[in-house]
């Protein structure tokens, strides 16, 4: 049932106005069939909106969510009391009982939903809220628990380091132990993280990231054997996680190096997820929460333009694959270089000063590629 609850045009500007057009809309027109965004009434810092990712079910600044161009706010009431997310076409489902979590399921054995009057979305007897401090996103690595298969000393360069949040300190590998090692972070329990940033002390040229959740199996989400930067931000894309993992695999040649000795260096590790979550809660409890945090508002979207949408995440992808060629091309450079002084004064090495003057042009080179990013 949809009790007579007005449709808000949207008020969202810059990107909002781009991708959802033609938006003033009669406030008597039905919810039912219209394409929706469901903007909280959490206090926040932005608009918050309701989102779907990797069938969790969340909220997110309202620009950034339509920024990302997948649809992921995007909502619709079918007659029968479903709540559609149409990208996914899958509909959100109440779990059945306080405390739920709210998640995607399949449409056929989906809760139904009621918007009332008073701005609360109520599925059965139980209204839809969210559990956390505050809207937003944190760092859910924030001085978690980490361990390293290799650390240089415990005391001063430990794993914890890469998660203390102080930027003067820093995880170390111990000196010339160039194999493997893994840093492990434990997040203590399950997020739904979407990126992770490292911030290197001494980078591996080849390194992968890998999420677990719980005691179960990793699964990698990211991998280089071409790394020239010193700062590395991974999507994760909402994927259920408690530990994130590091695998250094082959010391950068030029970056991961001290005194002469190779090594690997974390200076900083931030794993960031959504502060709150969506789920289901008495009624009456959830209207005395004092942010709002159950209310919700229909926006319409009469038009969705997924064109528009497309272009900046094509231009990001064409950049990832344009820094990825540079990255292999300095990479084979970067090999070169610790040789290019013990070469002769042939023409090619003498018209770039010798072997240290060619060193230094490559070596200029990874660091501006790595101070650029």
């Amino acid at each position: 049932m949809l009790r007579g609850l007005p449709l808000f045009p949207l008020t969202l500007l810059g990107v909002c106005r781009a991708l959802h057009v033609n938006t003033t809309v009669s406030s008597s027109r039905s919810l039912a069939g219209n394409t929706l965004m469901l903007v909280s009434g959490v206090s926040a810092a932005s608009e918050m909106c309701l989102t779907a990712v990797a069938g969790s079910i969340r909220l997110e600044a309202c620009d950034e969510a339509i920024a990302v161009g997948d649809g992921r706010e995007l909502w619709a009431f079918q007659t029968g009391g479903h709540l559609l997310h149409l990208m996914s076409k899958q509909c959100a489902d109440a779990g059945g009982h306080a405390a739920a979590d709210v998640a995607l399921a399949d449409c056929a054995s989906a809760s139904t939903w009621e918007m009332l009057g008073n701005s609360q979305l109520r599925s059965g007897s139980l209204c839809l809220s969210q559990r956390g401090l505050t809207a937003g996103s944190g760092n859910v690595a924030a001085r978690a628990a980490a361990a390293a298969t290799s650390s240089a000393d415990a005391a001063a360069h430990g794993a914890a380091a890469a998660t203390d949040l102080e930027m003067r300190s820093y995880w170390a590998s111990k000196l010339d132990d160039a194999g493997t090692v893994d840093l492990t972070v434990d997040m203590g329990h399950v997020e739904r993280p979407d990126s992770a940033t490292i911030e290197w002390e001494f980078p591996p040229k080849a390194f992968a990231v890998a999420v677990a959740e719980g005691s179960g199996p990793w699964r990698e989400v990211f991998a280089t054997t071409v790394n020239m930067l010193r700062k590395t931000r991974i999507l994760l894309g909402g994927l259920p996680a408690s530990r994130l993992k590091v695998t250094m695999r082959e010391p950068h040649p030029l970056l991961g190096h001290l005194s002469g000795h190779r090594l690997y260096g974390i200076r900083s590790l931030s794993v960031m997820a959504p502060r709150l979550q969506a789920v289901m809660e008495d009624c009456a409890v959830a209207a005395r929460s004092n942010d709002a945090r159950d209310k919700y508002f229909a926006v319409a979207v009469p038009t969705f333009e997924a064109a528009g949408a497309v272009t900046p995440q094509g231009d990001l992808e064409e950049l990832d694959s344009a820094k990825a060629s540079l990255s292999t091309v300095l990479g084979k450079v970067s090999d070169i270089v610790p040789r290019l002084p013990m070469c002769g004064k042939g023409p090619l090495v003498s018209s770039l000063g010798g072997g240290f003057g060619a060193a230094a042009l490559a070596a200029g080179a990874v660091a501006r590629m790595s101070a650029a990013d």
